[in-house]
Formats: structure tokens, C-alpha cells, sequence
């Protein structure tokens, strides 16, 4: 999505900056913000507009982008970690079941 000039608020990068919350008492730097909107993170980049010279982005921007890493996290998290089908844990009961038989008729055998 692009930013709308006449809708939204627009920040220079280093407003930007200073405008997301500090995680562990720190902002991210200037540079940060100017890399997330130039290359992106994961794959999602920040919206910005040049106004002149200058490198600008908006606070909807910044709570797009935000968001969209958060999607993004949990697309792959649940990619990664499939849900666990009811087949799987019947398989592993069943293989417990047989690995107590073997063991119980290899104790019987005396080995």
C-alpha cells in the first residue's frame, strides 16, 4: 500500500524512529527505519515517499508494517509447526504398545 499524502501523518525517518516504542529502553535508530523502508525485513518493507530531498514515511506506515511482520511470524509458525493429527498420536500408542510386547517377550525368552 502506498502512503496517502492527505490521510495520513506523515514523519520524517527520524520522527519515525523516535515514534515507535522502545523495546528494552531502546528505539530503533535511524538507520533501522531507513533499511526497513530501502530493503524490508522478512520480506515486508515500510512504506515511505520522498518529499523533495527528503525520505519520509506515516504512522499508518509504520503500524502497517508492524503488522504485516507479525502475519508474517505467524504464517510461519504454523508452516513450521504442523498440527499434530490424531493418526500421529495413535501411531505412537500403538508403537508403544508394541514395543512393551517385544520387551515383555524378549523378558519371557530371558534376554
Amino acid at each position: 500500500m502506498r502512503i496517502d499524502l492527505k490521510h495520513e501523518e506523515i514523519l520524517s525517518l527520524k520522527d519515525a524512529a523516535n515514534s515507535i516504542p522502545a523495546i528494552d529502553g531502546k528505539s530503533p535508530h535511524l538507520s533501522t527505519v531507513w533499511r526497513w523502508a530501502r530493503k524490508g525485513l522478512n520480506g515486508v518493507r515500510l512504506d515511505y515517499v520522498r518529499i523533495g530531498r527528503r525520505v519520509c514515511t506515516s504512522r499508518e506506515a509504520i503500524n502497517r508494517f508492524v503488522n504485516a511482520l507479525a502475519e508474517k511470524d505467524a504464517e510461519s509458525l504454523s508452516r513450521a509447526i504442523p498440527p499434530r493429527s490424531p493418526d500421529v498420536a495413535k501411531t505412537s500408542r500403538v508403537r508403544q504398545a508394541q514395543k512393551r510386547d517385544a520387551n515383555r517377550a524378549l523378558d519371557e525368552q530371558g534376554l
